[in-house]
C-alpha cells in the first residue's frame, strides 16, 4: 500500500487511523485540491499544506467525540473541516455538514458519495435554517472566526434544549467570551494538539449548563 508521506506519521502514531481511513483522507485531500483549480475552495496549494493546516486541525478534536452519541453538526463547513475527517475516522458518528455556498455543498455531497460515508449528510443552508428534531441531542462545532456569542444566539432559538457547541479558535476575544458565558454559564477550554500551530483552543459550551458565571475559571486559561 502506498501511503503518502504526509500521512505516514498519522498512520504510525494514531491507533484510530486504519489504512483504509488514511487512504480516504488522502483521497479527500487530493479532491479538494483538484476542485480548487476551478473553484475557490482553499488557500492551500499542495496536499502537504492542506494536511498540515486542515487535516491535522480537524483530527485534533477526535478525542472529544470518542463516546459521542449526539448528532455532530459542522457549522459553515466550507470544504468539510472538521466534519469530513471526523466522519471518515469515526463511522459510528452521525455528522451533518451545514454549508450555505452551493459549490462547496456540491463538493461535500460528492465526497459523501465517493467515500461511501453513510454517516454523513450535507445541508446547503445557513445554520439559521437548519432543521433540528425536538428532544434530540446535538453537538455543534465550528472553525469560523466570527463571534461566539452571535452563533450561540442563533443556536438558542433552535427547538431543542440539549446541545453543546465547540469553537475551534486560534485567538479568543475575551469580551466575546464574557458575553457568551453570561448567556450560557462557564465554558470549558482545552488546548488542542495541532503540530505546527503554537496556539489552538477548543472552547465548549453546554445549553443546559449552570448559568452561574465566574470569570476566573476561563480567562486565566487563555
Amino acid at each position: 500500500m502506498n501511503i503518502p508521506d504526509q500521512f505516514k506519521s498519522l498512520y504510525r502514531n494514531d491507533s484510530f487511523l486504519t489504512s483504509d481511513k488514511v487512504q480516504a483522507l488522502d483521497y479527500y485531500s487530493r479532491k479538494v485540491l483538484l476542485w480548487n483549480k476551478t473553484r475557490n475552495m482553499t488557500s492551500a496549494k499542495t496536499e502537504k499544506q492542506f494536511f498540515d493546516e486542515h487535516i491535522l486541525d480537524g483530527l485534533s478534536v477526535e478525542a472529544f467525540f470518542k463516546e459521542c452519541k449526539d448528532c455532530v453538526v459542522d457549522i459553515g463547513s466550507g470544504v468539510g473541516i472538521p466534519g469530513v475527517p471526523l466522519a471518515i475516522v469515526k463511522p459510528s458518528l452521525k455528522v451533518h455538514l451545514v454549508e450555505p455556498r452551493k459549490k462547496r455543498a456540491t463538493f461535500l455531497t460528492q465526497m459523501k458519495i465517493d467515500l461511501g460515508l453513510n454517516n454523513l449528510e450535507v445541508f446547503c443552508s445557513r445554520i439559521e435554517d437548519y432543521k433540528v428534531s425536538e428532544g434530540k441531542c446535538y453537538s455543534f462545532i465550528t472553525r469560523a472566526t466570527g463571534s461566539m456569542s452571535k452563533i450561540v444566539d442563533i443556536l438558542s432559538t433552535l427547538p431543542t434544549l440539549n446541545w453543546k457547541v465547540y469553537f475551534m479558535k486560534s485567538h479568543v476575544d475575551c469580551n466575546d467570551l464574557r458575553k457568551t458565558e453570561r448567556s450560557l454559564g462557564n465554558s470549558q477550554i482545552h488546548a488542542l494538539d495541532v503540530p505546527g500551530r503554537n496556539v489552538r483552543k477548543l472552547i465548549i459550551f453546554e445549553s443546559n449548563s449552570s448559568s452561574s458565571y465566574t470569570l476566573s475559571t476561563t480567562i486565566d486559561k487563555l
